[in-house]
């Protein structure tokens, strides 16, 4: 990006937004968009949303594919392989992650909070016919089931009430305080259908030295699985699979050490 003002007046770091704006509307669902839907969506100025289309090719992050459509473009697949490295679990927690859906049947998840969303980072999925189902790099609302519970802990008052200004559902700074009580009183949190009717998720933090939460692991699988006694045993694994991979770690520890 070039940091020049576009059309509306604004300077750098708005064009650095749109762009991301435009990119984000790429997706698995739709993976080449049209000149028209992208300027549905981003309401941007013709001659804007064409300069900044231009930067974008040039930069190798979109590819018109003909016709004023666009889709990924081949820089992406450099930054896909070096984020692929950077957020691959070391042996040790891979084999943790393993282990509790061996142990408990059920989808093993890692998520990490990215503003108000939170974001797979990695996964073991369960064999079982009845199952539930999450790829890496899928991203969902943060105020949401066990696994935003898990995530939100250590935000401050502050962050919390731009959180829920911000997040859809207008959840309200008491309740997300009152998750924050919980999750810190009993090391995790638990829900039964309310991101899914039917779904049940598991959470407890992953930390740094310092005991702040970097992430949340997670077991999700059918309601009917996670009977009273069952998320017992399960917990009982889930915080054995935190403990390694709290010391092992979730990146790919040669690229984030010192």
């Amino acid at each position: 990006m070039t940091g020049q003002p576009d059309d509306s007046g604004t300077g750098g770091v708005r064009s650095v937004r749109r762009a991301l704006e435009i990119l984000s509307l790429l997706n698995e669902e739709q993976a080449v968009v049209s000149f028209r839907k992208l300027q549905e969506d981003t309401k941007l100025a013709r001659t804007t949303l064409i300069r900044m289309l231009a930067t974008l090719e040039d930069s190798g992050l979109l590819w018109e594919v003909g016709n004023h459509r666009y889709a990924p473009g081949p820089g992406l697949l450099r930054w896909a392989k070096l984020a692929s490295r950077a957020w691959e679990l070391p042996a040790d927690s891979q084999r943790a992650l393993r282990r509790l859906t061996e142990t408990t049947g059920e989808t093993a998840s890692i998520w990490v909070r990215q503003g108000k969303h939170r974001v797979c980072v990695a996964q073991h999925e369960s064999q079982q016919a009845l199952r539930h189902v999450v790829r890496v790099g899928r991203e969902g609302p943060l105020l949401a089931a066990a696994t935003g519970r898990v995530l939100v802990r250590d935000l401050s008052e502050q962050e919390v009430t731009k959180l829920c200004a911000e997040a859809p559902g207008r959840i309200g700074v008491p309740e997300v305080e009152r998750w924050q009580s919980e999750v810190l009183e009993h090391g995790f949190a638990a829900t039964h259908g309310e991101r899914e009717d039917g779904l049940s998720v598991l959470a407890v933090p992953l930390t740094d030295e310092h005991g702040r939460v970097l992430a949340a692991l997670t077991v999700a699988g059918p309601t009917d699985r996670f009977t009273d006694a069952r998320v017992t045993q399960y917990l009982a694994a889930v915080h054995e699979a935190a403990h390694t991979i709290n010391t092992s770690g979730f990146m790919n520890s040669q690229l984030v050490d010192d």
